[in-house]
């Protein structure tokens, strides 16, 4: 049996941790360990993770001094032994049969990542969902795709809700190889290094089940709709998203993220540029897409074309 690896870097999340092991330990796929990466964490989250090891020998501890999610997510990385790598943040839980349906896709359709959908939960303990399998539009979506064909999927807001995220997916192993998680300390991490695991799979699947839980704190950058934290996030998504225009470009693909991208800097120019006009930020829109394509595509001549 093919061995899973859920890799949950830890940092300052008492409160909620415990819930989180617990979840991964009551998988119903047993055959997997739990690599804790305590980042340097202040606060009771080293005595949590000591007491979970000495109860379950699927656990396993590796200490850091703070050096960020990215760095933490790295190292669970370096020291796996699965076949599979899975994520789930300190502060989130996942449902009992969720990395067996992940897997159980990854194996049915031979491909080698799996993404599922998620529900968030807030403060007040108010849930959002956004997967609904008797939708017949959703159930369209939960098939296989080849890279391009996920990256145009993004159309879909529940594909592109789902994109991102390094939690809530199954990996085979191998696609990290060659990729590892920014270590600057940027925001926005995530879109930094999904997409580029989604590139090297020859082939990926979507399961259309919220089993990952996202607890959203109203005090987090993505909590607070209206913050300085959340603008820089959103460029730095931006940032993200130009290196995927680049290696389309590089492969010579149509460019499929320019809406998604032109779609977030209106956003970001809303929130960051108030007083504005809005046929400025149009503006302003339509420059910086024409900039980011410009860069990055090359046209295919017609000497390259003959070669």
């Amino acid at each position: 049996m093919e061995k899973i690896s859920i890799i949950i870097p830890v940092y300052q999340v008492a409160q909620y941790l415990a819930a989180c092991i617990e979840s991964c330990l009551n998988q119903s796929y047993q055959h997997l360990e739990v690599i804790l990466v305590d980042d340097g964490s202040p606060d009771e989250s080293l005595r949590i993770c000591e007491h979970y090891r000495q109860r379950d020998s699927r656990v396993r501890i590796v200490c850091t001094k703070n050096q960020g999610i990215s760095r933490a997510r790295n190292k669970g990385i370096q020291v796996a032994s699965g076949d599979y790598i899975a994520f789930v943040d300190n502060d989130d839980t996942i449902a009992p049969d969720y990395l067996q349906h992940l897997y159980q896709s990854i194996k049915q359709t031979h491909s080698e990542v799996a993404v599922g959908s998620f529900y968030r939960i807030d403060d007040q303990n108010v849930y959002y969902f956004i997967s609904r399998r008797s939708d017949l539009e959703q159930a369209k979506l939960e098939r296989t795709y080849t890279p391009h064909e996920f990256f145009q999927a993004r159309k879909h807001p529940l594909i592109n809700r789902n994109f991102e995220f390094l939690w809530g997916k199954l990996f085979k192993k191998e696609l990290f190889d060659l990729v590892e998680c920014p270590t600057k300390r940027v925001l926005a991490e995530d879109a930094y290094t999904t997409w580029k695991l989604y590139a090297q799979a020859r082939q990926i699947v979507f399961v259309n089940r919220d089993e990952y839980c996202y607890r959203l704190h109203t005090g987090s950058v993505t909590g607070r709709k209206d913050s300085p934290s959340l603008i820089a996030l959103r460029a730095h998504v931006l940032k993200a998203r130009e290196e995927q225009v680049a290696m389309e470009a590089a492969a010579d693909l149509p460019i499929s993220s320019g809406g998604q991208a032109q779609d977030m800097l209106t956003q970001l120019i809303l929130a960051a540029a108030a007083g504005d006009s809005r046929e400025r930020y149009q503006v302003r829109n339509a420059k910086y897409l024409q900039q980011v394509i410009g860069r990055f595509h090359r046209p295919v001549s017609r000497s390259d074309s003959t070669n």
